[in-house]
């Protein structure tokens, strides 16, 4: 990996400009005005160099000049082109797009900017005096054409998000096209620009002023000195970007994580802090069997992975797969995804074949109300012959069945607070409808002739186990399945804070709600902060029992 050095231990970002599939992409027009060596972005004059697709190799022989030991040498490929930004973000592209027009920052009363108002914050030199010995930045001059820094990996990501969509609205940015930052691969493939040293300027690497002939540094130690503005008269690599040596550190998309061996095609790592690290990825699917959903066959689907884990997932591409999906923030995401070997598509037939929660222990069927034993089903209420019945409480296993709709809506809080509970404090409203002009008999609403047994009906699916509602009990007579009136809708309010052993989380934290009838269900994220929904839990559970 080509070294980089810099002065500084605060950080700066790049923006890359790639396709990305949306739909049917971007038209034949607009894919022509990408094919200029010269881009630059409209609403803040920033230039960009088309970097063109080609092959290198990533990391750093053994014994080159600050070699790191992780940089090993691997065949890389980056498959399509990119614009680049010429130089480092500036200052003023910054503050430009991320504050407001009229902040004040004569009236800065910190070392390195606005830190007060939530704005990613820039050094200053002070009016007198050094800032080591005291020195004080207040009515210190702005330094516009300086690299932007101490930006947080989220405020680059942000910035970039809200740079896309700014220049999409005024109809400079083809769809299909995004501002964003550059994988590691992309970045240091872009540096390099076909060189294979340590630096990507051929020349005397021996002293401090060759190599500031090419990148700003103070000193070959990691102390703090000011940054300078972006090219400077420096020169650029072979494909016009300047900095990608000294002045700053620079933001990539993925975060750090072991190369993969072998040679490997546009290349991501992990994207998002953490180890094990977590890996994301777009899967393209052609569907050609439904087993369960709403999907159909012939149908070409876009789905999310998310995978925690040491080594970078793979995937049968090509192959037939057994794949289950989820609807989640307006997209599916991808939650398993196996070869369909014989074995595994037979068990998978029979899995959704049954009820949502219900499972397969060696070879036993187990329901959610496993747990009830004998009384989560009467003896007197003989299942069907063949229906298939959980081994433990003898409930057979019932479908809501054809035109039945399930809804969750979150029931708002008595008190929204920010910050707080944006998801309310743990109550849904479940409303079955019957969508069809006819009345409907749907097994799995659970009904005693007289009123819909919903806490015996319905099940909750919270940290990957199944189970019924809360206050759900034991059955002493019959049950029967509820019958719809044509276009009949019928509710209840379930409180997910009174589901049992849960791990409440310390803090916040998101978790998942997947509330189920039958065969249906809804899945509600929920953000719970501990400060608060602690004592709402608790009120509620001294509630449900006396």
């Amino acid at each position: 990996m080509a070294t980089r050095i810099t002065t500084l231990g605060i950080l700066a970002l790049l923006l890359a400009c790639a396709p990305a599939r949306t739909g049917a992409g971007p038209s034949a027009a607009a894919l022509s005005a990408f094919k200029a060596k010269d881009w630059t972005v409209g609403g803040i004059e920033m230039k960009m160099k088309l970097i063109p697709a080609g092959t290198f190799t990533m990391g750093s022989p053994a014994g080159e000049m600050c070699r790191r030991k992780d940089e090993v040498p691997h065949k890389v490929k980056i498959s399509k082109p990119f614009y680049m930004g010429v130089y480092e973000v500036t200052q003023r592209e910054f503050y430009k797009l991320m504050m407001p027009p009229d902040y004040d920052y004569e009236a800065w009363r910190y070392k390195r900017g606005p830190i007060a108002d939530g704005a990613a914050f820039c050094y200053r030199y002070p009016t007198g005096g050094s800032l080591i010995s005291g020195g004080r930045a207040v009515g210190g001059e702005r330094t516009d054409l300086n690299p932007m820094e101490c930006v947080t990996w989220e405020r680059a990501r942000e910035f970039c998000r809200k740079l896309t969509e700014i220049e999409r609205k005024a109809g400079r940015l083809p769809d299909g096209y995004v501002y964003r930052l550059p994988t590691e691969a992309e970045w240091e493939y872009a540096c390099r620009a076909g060189t294979e040293g340590p630096y990507n300027v051929e020349g005397d690497y021996t002293t401090l002023s060759a190599i500031r002939k090419f990148a700003w540094v103070a000193t070959f130690s990691w102390t703090v000195f000011g940054t300078r503005a972006v090219g400077g008269g420096r020169k650029g690599n072979a494909w016009g970007l300047y900095d990608m040596h000294g002045n700053v550190y620079e933001w990539c998309l993925d975060w750090y994580g072991p190369y993969e061996k072998g040679e490997g095609v546009d290349p991501t790592g992990p994207v998002a802090k953490s180890y094990p690290p977590i890996y994301k990825h777009k899967l393209i699917l052609l569907v050609k069997e439904v087993l369960r959903g709403e999907l159909k066959a012939g149908q070409e689907i876009t789905g999310r992975h998310s995978a925690r884990q040491m080594k970078r997932p793979k995937f049968p591409v090509g192959e037939l797969c057994i794949v289950a999906a989820q609807k989640s923030q307006g997209s599916l995401r991808v939650q398993l995804i196996r070869k369909a070997e014989a074995d595994v598509l037979k068990t998978a037939r029979q899995a959704t074949s049954l009820p949502m929660g219900w499972s397969i222990k060696d070879g036993k069927l187990l329901s959610p109300w496993a747990a009830l034993g004998a009384k989560a089903w009467p003896k007197i209420a003989a299942p069907a012959k063949g229906q298939a019945v959980c081994s433990v409480s003898g409930r057979p296993a019932l479908p809501a069945g054809e035109g039945v709709k399930l809804k969750v809506e979150q029931v708002p809080p008595p008190i929204r607070i920010k910050w707080t509970n944006p998801d309310g404090d743990g109550k849904y409203r479940i409303t079955v409808t019957n969508t069809t002009d006819k009345p409907l008999a749907v097994p799995a609403l659970l009904s005693d002739g007289t009123k819909i047994l919903w806490n015996e009906s319905l099940v909750v699916i919270c940290q990957g186990k199944a189970r019924p509602a809360p206050g759900a009990g034991p059955l002493s007579a019959a049950p029967k399945g509820a019958v719809l009136k044509a276009g009949e809708e019928v509710s209840t309010t379930v409180n997910a804070l009174l589901l049992k052993n849960i791990g409440w989380p310390r803090g916040g934290y998101r978790i998942e709600f997947q509330f189920c009838l039958g065969e249906l269900s809804s899945t509600q994220s929920f953000y719970y902060l501990s400060r608060h929904h602690d004592k709402i839990r608790a009120a509620a559970v001294k509630k449900s029992v006396q």
